[in-house]
């Protein structure tokens, strides 16, 4: 018979069935193909990812997949498909088939919410505080990163963000989110060479062991070799280790008694021998071994351990004759699985050879050698272990200082004992070094292929020993006022990747020092504890963080060093599902460092010409010496910001810097349109006086802070006697102040990076022919030519960088300040000072230990005060020019300059040396308008000529000094041409002779002989007083010594009543010498005064004066009345006090601000005033003898007023101005004022006869008598005065005072010339 198979979906219960009444409904959950019987009908189950029911069919099956965020494992029916939730850690799409699949789990530190179905469900996980691991245990070489702070919106519901904070002090603390991937960015091949780690390692020594006789070549592998031609190996012997527990053995492995560790050498000898050692590899260096002379005899310490060394026969027993074997005898130990052999007596066991096994005690406790093999060790009866440090200097060695590792003093506080804080931590580098075994001759090996193998396996390679670590990997070196320029390309990622949600950029920065908060033992959260270096990245500029920003650009970042210090620069995965994206960052980021190169040079000078200086110890374990690079620096006052709003690009303080000194600026160019300028806030720049604050409540813990976080902007102080005085009042920075949020430099602009930039061009302004423009920008040094002081009218051919940046105001626009803020302030203003000479980083920190901190160490705030008190004129100012502004009405504040040219002039001194001439701010294009921030800076940075260095009194005396003489020379000649006219056209028949040299042999001797009798005592009295001042009686004025501040007995007097018992700090010191010092020339102006009173009245009044006295008055019968010394005394001291008061008032002036502006008018005014002054002087005095010497001290002070002159041209105009003035006083001055005068005379004799012709007769009759009386007087006066030999005054006389009057005139002549 013919039968049918069972249809599908249906089972057949029985044998020859004629219809399908019978069947029954296949399972649900299976599957019932044709033929499906009873034995047959749970064969098939639903596949995994699908379900069935009942009479489901094999082409059915597969139209009923899964549910999404449901799993369905094999056989599942269609009541139990959301049975299978989908678990937490997973995702279930459709048809997912079990619970955890490899492809369905979430990514790596992801994790899900149960029953999710899409991969985007996967958020990520954070980890508990207490869980936090430093290093990847799959991967050692490599440290873990953690975010304390968090937040991110979830990919399958953006509208929801999660937020992660950790710490204690957040609301609810959370855990922390482990950095998925950490990626090396760097191409090697387009940027600057990585750093070199130089601190020199030793692990091991291949072979472990060898003959005493030594002469053997041994390897020691370690790290950091470096091939200098300077590498030694220095050999110690071991006495013992782990507190006497071993002997001769090197390597501590046990902690002291209060549960310190040890240091890693044990009890080791003093005396070392060093041998040469012959460079391999990086990690390999050879070094031949020196003879090891054994000391037989040990005494080991009973209370610590039983050991010794004794003969010991065959039998077991001690051998006292020595014929038996050199054993090394222990106690058992007293493990129960241990079998103690109890001799060479009970409780004792011994070793005959060179090493055995060590007790399960010292397996447990880590203290077996593990040599030559594990668990095993050298018996030290026939052995001796040595310590092996290397070295690629020839100083300093892998174990550090005296085996114990290098710190690095993080504060005084570990120097001076003085209390502070004490919560700052060292950095320590701990000691390395190879153990190396000496095995006496007679036990030596006897077959050489036991050390061949042992050289052959020891040189295999260990992976922790020499393999890449990952933490050491890509480091970068700054020195000091160094910069990176680091640039990221990203722009081939896709724009739904968000930074700071799913990736990051990473700097981070050695040295630093921050808090990281861990747990105990017991899983309780501590406070936070500090860690060095810092394992947090720095904080990016708000430019760069603000998120309306693409960062899928070409992202430039610039990290400018203000210390020395290393950098690593990584792109961190935050989110376990961006992990495929890890190879688009590969050799994305290319790293170019600048460094000052232009202030003072060092190409082409010989070696001993350059100036060096140890790099910080925590760049270089050798501490290697580098050139001194040198830089410009800005100045700002305390003081200024009296009249100024304090800038907004203020540098960071203390702990700002806990993650690295180092300022982070995003460098976005002006083409870049993709990223808009955004604003630091408000809020956070206006720092206010608290910048200048100190920062902890006492001097002793303000400096520990400063030395922890390498502080240089202060100028605080040591004196041994108070301690610590903290002052900050002064700011030395190495970028423009005021000028921030510029292209190209974000909110500092560092000055040497502004003007040696690549970006440097040379101005448009010139003719083609121009001679610079044969030359580029920035010259390479064999172009440079200078213009010396002996180069008349030379142009120099030095650097010239002219460019412009386009900047905002980060001010409110919108509100005004208490006083002006920079861009408003008067035409005039100094808005900052720039020092002449550029600074070295001695300078610029302040440290007087290089780069290690000391007491000492008073900041860059005490360069400025050195420069100030050599002299003013180390500071340039920089001079605001709002004159433009200035015709616009109400343009004063709230008026905004929408273009600056800021000008800098140099004087390129040599080929290599520029020192800072003069500067100058200009504003230009004026407007209101308050919602727009925008405005240009140029720079136009070049040398000057010899034209322009004369007119700044840029060059040394030496060039003046000839200039000097040649004016000298021109004023006599022009004296000389004068007289010569005179003398051709005058109308004597026979005019007077020259006769200089009669002139000079009857003046010179006399004012030589009194110059050098008066400088004497002064001399000796000014000595005096600079001994009180300076402790010094004689210093060089080019180079003064001063004795330190604090140690002179008039230093320890308090300044203020106010403040005694407070520390006196260096201003203060400063001010009170300065002050002391106008006492020093005030005691010598009264002894000066007091003195020439005495010289110009030697002797008292004599008889024969006083008998002429009484016949002129009747009041010289009265000898009480009539003191005619003592009053012309007193008369001639008063008037010189007061003419000194005005001469001083006279030099006051010319200290003014326009004084350049009217010098002309004020020297002309001062003549004018002079002649007043003359009648006033000769009325008082009444003696021309007295007249002389003020009047010549006015003529003094009136000629020194041209040393206020702005410039040289205007110093010389105003000398050449005075000599005309002067040529006009002697030749035509007295002509004039006679022919005034007699003019004066004739009108008035004219008017006179008038009114007598008017005038009644008997009233001109009694005034004619009168007149006639009169005349009469007159005659005999003068007989009287003829008589007794007076000279007249009167015109038609012959008189001394006529050519006293003339010699004061000549002395102010001479005064103008000198």
């Amino acid at each position: 018979t013919q039968c049918y198979p069972c249809p599908e979906s249906r089972i057949c219960v029985s044998q020859k069935m004629k219809n399908m009444t019978s069947s029954n409904d296949c399972p649900p959950g299976y599957v019932c193909g044709y033929g499906t019987d009873r034995s047959s009908q749970y064969s098939h189950l639903t596949p995994a990812g699908f379900y069935t029911d009942s009479n489901s069919a094999p082409g059915l099956i597969f139209q009923s997949i899964c549910e999404p965020g449901y799993y369905c494992p094999r056989g599942t029916p269609l009541s139990a498909k959301r049975f299978g939730k989908c678990p937490v850690g997973s995702y279930c799409p459709s048809g997912t088939p079990g619970a955890v699949m490899a492809d369905t789990i979430c990514p790596p530190l992801t994790s899900s919410l149960s029953g999710q179905s899409a991969l985007e469900s996967c958020r990520l996980a954070p980890i508990d505080v207490c869980d936090k691991l430093e290093i990847d245990k799959t991967l050692p070489m490599t440290d873990i990163s953690y975010l304390e702070t968090y937040s991110y919106q979830l990919l399958d519901n953006p509208s929801t963000t999660l937020s992660f904070a950790s710490s204690l002090q957040a609301t609810n603390p959370t855990g922390e989110i482990q950095v998925v991937h950490r990626i090396n960015p760097i191409n090697y091949t387009a940027s600057s060479p990585v750093w070199i780690n130089d601190t020199v390692e030793a692990f091991r020594a291949c072979p472990l062991y060898g003959s005493a006789m030594g002469g053997d070549v041994i390897t020691i592998i370690g790290r950091n070799f470096v091939d200098k031609k300077l590498n030694y190996c220095k050999f110690r012997a071991c006495f013992s280790a782990n507190l006497g527990e071993h002997p001769r053995r090197c390597r501590n492995q046990v902690n002291d008694k209060l549960g310190n560790p040890l240091s890693a050498a044990g009890n080791v000898s003093d005396a070392t021998y060093i041998t040469r050692a012959n460079y391999i590899s990086p990690t390999r260096i050879e070094c031949t071994v020196p003879e090891f002379m054994f000391n037989q005899e040990f005494n080991p310490d009973p209370t610590v351990a039983f050991y010794r060394c004794q003969y010991i026969n065959a039998m077991g027993l001690v051998d006292s004759s020595g014929a038996g074997n050199l054993s090394y005898v222990r106690q058992c130990s007293t493990t129960s699985l241990y079998s103690c052999p109890d001799k060479p007596q009970k409780g004792l066991e011994y070793f005959p050879s060179v090493t055995f096994r060590c007790t399960p005690e010292e397996i447990l406790n880590m203290t077996c050698s593990n040599s030559p093999e594990p668990y095993y060790m050298f018996n030290p009866c026939m052995t001796a272990e040595v310590l092996v440090e290397v070295t690629n200097d020839g100083e300093h060695y892998s174990g550090g200082s005296d085996l114990t590792g290098t710190s690095i003093i993080s504060t005084v506080r570990y120097l001076d004992g003085r209390k502070m804080y004490n919560n700052y931590k060292n950095t320590t580098t701990l000691a390395t070094f190879a153990v190396y075994t000496y095995i006496q001759p007679k036990y030596f090996y006897a077959n050489p292929d036991i050390l061949f193998m042992e050289k052959q396996y020891c040189k295999l390679p260990r992976y922790s020993e020499e393999g890449v670590r990952e933490r050491e990997e890509s480091w970068f070196q700054l020195n000091l006022n160094e910069a990176a320029h680091v640039q990221v390309n990203l722009t081939f990622l896709p724009s739904n990747l968000v930074y700071g949600e799913h990736y990051r950029l990473a700097i981070y920065i050695i040295p630093s020092r921050c808090t990281i908060e861990l747990c105990d033992a017991s899983r309780k959260r501590l406070a936070p504890a500090e860690f060095v270096p810092c394992r947090k990245p720095r904080e990016f500029s708000s430019w760069f963080m603000d998120s309306s920003n693409p960062k899928n650009v070409k992202n430039n970042i610039t990290v400018y060093a203000l210390d020395d210090l290393l950098f690593k620069v990584e792109v961190q995965i935050l989110h376990g599902l961006y992990n495929m994206y890890k190879p688009l960052f590969d050799n994305s980021t290319v790293v170019r460092i600048a460094s000052p190169s232009r202030a003072l040079s060092y190409v082409g000078l010989p070696i001993e010409a350059v100036s060096t200086r140890t790099l910080s110890p925590y760049v270089s374990y050798e501490e290697r010496r580098i050139p001194q690079q040198y830089f410009f620096c800005a100045v700002v006052y305390l003081t200024d910001t009296d009249s100024i709003s304090q800038m907004l690009n203020t540098p960071p303080r203390y702990a700002q810097y806990e993650k690295g000194r180092a300022l982070l600026m995003y460098n976005v160019s002006e083409e870049n349109s993709d990223v808009s300028t955004v604003l630091d806030p408000l809020a956070e720049v206006n720092v206010g006086s608290a910048f200048w604050g100190m920062p902890a409540l006492t001097a002793d813990n303000s400096k520990e802070i400063l030395d922890a976080y390498f502080e240089t902007f202060h100028d605080t102080t040591y004196d041994p006697i108070n301690g610590y005085v903290f002052n900050f009042d002064t700011l030395l920075i190495p970028y423009l102040p005021y000028f921030s949020n510029c292209h190209t430099f974000d909110s500092y602009i560092p000055i040497w990076l502004l003007v040696e930039g690549k970006e440097c061009e040379l101005p448009d302004t010139y003719n083609k022919t121009w001679y610079r423009y044969k030359y580029p920008a920035l010259l390479d040094q064999d172009h440079v030519k200078f213009t010396g002081p002996f180069d008349f009218f030379g142009e120099p051919i030095a650097d010239w960088c002219y460019r412009t940046l386009t900047c905002d105001y980060e001010e409110d626009l919108t509100s005004t300040d208490n006083v002006n803020r920079w861009y408003e302030v008067s035409t005039g203003s100094t808005l900052f000072s720039l020092l002449r000479y550029p600074m070295n980083y001695s300078y610029y920190t302040g440290r007087e230990g290089g780069s290690h901190i000391a007491d000492v160490d008073a900041g860059g705030g005490n360069a400025v005060y050195i420069y100030a008190a050599d002299s003013g004129d180390n500071f340039i100012p920089v001079v605001v020019d709002h004159s433009i502004g200035d015709l616009i009405p109400k343009c004063t504040t709230q008026c905004y300059a929408r273009a600056y040219t800021f000008s800098i002039k140099y004087y390129q001194v040599d080929n290599y040396t520029k020192k800072i001439i003069k500067m100058s701010l200009a504003g230009d294009q004026y407007d209101f308008v308050q919602k727009n921030t925008k405005y240009t800076l140029t720079i136009d940075y070049h040398a000057l000529g010899f034209y322009e260095l004369i007119l700044s009194f840029a060059y040394s005396p030496s060039i003046f000094v000839v200039i000097f003489v040649f004016l000298g020379f021109l004023t006599a000649a022009t004296g000389v041409t004068g007289w010569a006219i005179s003398r051709m056209t005058t109308m004597l028949q026979n005019p007077p002779g020259v006769k200089l040299f009669s002139m000079l042999v009857l003046i010179v001797p006399p004012a030589v002989g009194g110059t050098y009798l008066a400088v004497l005592p002064i001399f000796l009295i000014t000595a005096l007083g600079n001994y009180l001042l300076t402790g010094f009686f004689y210093t060089n004025p080019n180079t003064p010594q001063v004795a330190p501040y604090g140690t002179l007995a008039l230093d320890t007097n308090n300044l203020q009543y106010n403040t005694i018992g407070n520390a006196i700090t260096t201003a203060e010191y400063i001010s009170a010498r300065n002050g002391r010092m106008g006492t020093v020339f005030c005691i010598i102006g009264i002894l000066c005064w007091a003195v020439s009173s005495q010289l110009f009245f030697p002797k008292k009044e004599t008889k024969r004066e006083r008998e002429i006295a009484k016949m002129r008055t009747s009041l010289a019968e009265k000898e009480e009345i009539w003191q005619v010394v003592l009053w012309k005394k007193a008369n001639f001291l008063w008037v010189t006090f007061v003419f000194t008061i005005i001469c001083v008032l006279v030099v006051e002036l010319s200290y003014w601000g326009d004084f350049g502006t009217y010098i002309y008018v004020i020297i002309l005014f001062l003549l004018v005033i002079g002649e007043v002054l003359a009648l006033g002087v000769e009325y008082f005095l009444q003696d021309a003898i007295l007249v002389a010497p003020v009047l010549s001290g006015f003529n003094f002070a009136s000629q020194l007023v041209t040393f206020g002159a702005p410039d040289f041209l205007t110093f010389l105009l105003s000398y050449f101005f005075g000599v005309a003035l002067a040529l006009f006083q002697r030749i035509y001055q007295n002509y004039y004022l006679e022919l005034i005068g007699s003019v004066f005379v004739f009108f008035y004799g004219l008017i006179l006869r008038t009114a007598k012709k008017m005038v009644p007769r008997y009233i001109s009759g009694a005034a004619a008598q009168k007149k006639s009386d009169e005349i009469t007087a007159d005659q005999k006066e003068f007989k009287k005065r003829d008589v007794e030999g007076v000279a007249d005054n009167g015109e038609t006389h012959e008189s001394v005072e006529p050519i006293l009057d003339y010699f004061t005139g000549v002395c102010g002549d001479s005064m103008l010339i000198y």
